[in-house]
């Protein structure tokens, strides 16, 4: 597993020797990376899915907070999301479009996320544990991810799969379990460092765009909370 700095360190070696730019439409890669201690949102978009209009306001909070004190070596604030998962399979996401890729280009994405996790290892919970049973994506498209009411249902619009499947949009992170058992948790926040490459190309739209997600999928019918702290994204062209 990456931590932030052998991420950006082995991602900047394996696209420098092509002697390329850093961003731009001529850019053979390009980095956007979000760290969120100046108190600004660094272009991130908070959003719900996969519930139904009844259930949209249950629990929801989407803002910036001071970070746990439990939490270190991750900055001082993080982009905040929680939500109540009433409908089994409740997606919590920040998006946000890069621009300035080439046009029409298909690029290779890669993601390290630091996120801040207060549900423990190996508890037992409705529906799945509150850890293991929400799992964490990121993804990149050409197309904005919207939720959108489909078939009674709030739904995304991208193929993100359904909680530990992945779909042809996004790739795995793993879970939120934050490595604290379950019997020694005391609900103090821990820092998750993970890291993923999804395997599919994603193609920028005729103005050299694309979006970039990263989001919790739960099967557990409670209350998620999670702190984004930290979210660099790699983007190489493939063609």
């Amino acid at each position: 597993m990456f931590s932030r700095r052998t991420f950006l360190t082995a991602a900047a070696g394996a696209v420098l020797p092509l002697r390329a730019q850093r961003s731009g439409p001529a850019a053979r890669w390009h980095y956007d990376i979000t760290a969120f201690d100046d108190g600004s949102t660094g272009g991130w978009l908070p959003g719900f899915a996969d519930f139904s209009p009844e259930t949209a306001a249950v629990n929801r909070v989407a803002e910036l907070r001071d970070l746990p004190r439990t939490v270190t070596g991750s900055g001082t604030r993080g982009y905040y999301l929680q939500g109540r998962n009433t409908s089994d399979d409740l997606f919590m996401y920040l998006k946000k479009p890069v621009t300035g890729l080439a046009p029409g280009r298909a690029y290779r994405a890669s993601f390290y996320v630091e996120v801040a996790s207060d549900a423990p290892t190996g508890c037992v919970g409705i529906g799945g544990p509150p850890g293991e049973a929400v799992t964490l994506k990121a993804g990149a498209t050409a197309r904005e991810p919207l939720a959108l009411l489909d078939d009674g249902m709030v739904r995304l619009n991208i193929d993100k799969g359904n909680q530990v499947a992945i779909g042809a949009d996004g790739v795995l992170l793993g879970n939120i379990a934050n490595g604290i058992p379950c019997q020694d948790s005391t609900g103090q926040y821990a820092v998750l460092r993970r890291s993923a490459a999804m395997t599919n190309t994603v193609r920028t739209d005729g103005t050299g765009v694309l979006w970039v997600w990263v989001g919790t999928d739960s099967g557990f019918e409670g209350t998620t909370g999670v702190y984004y702290a930290f979210i660099a994204v790699l983007l190489t062209l493939a063609d």
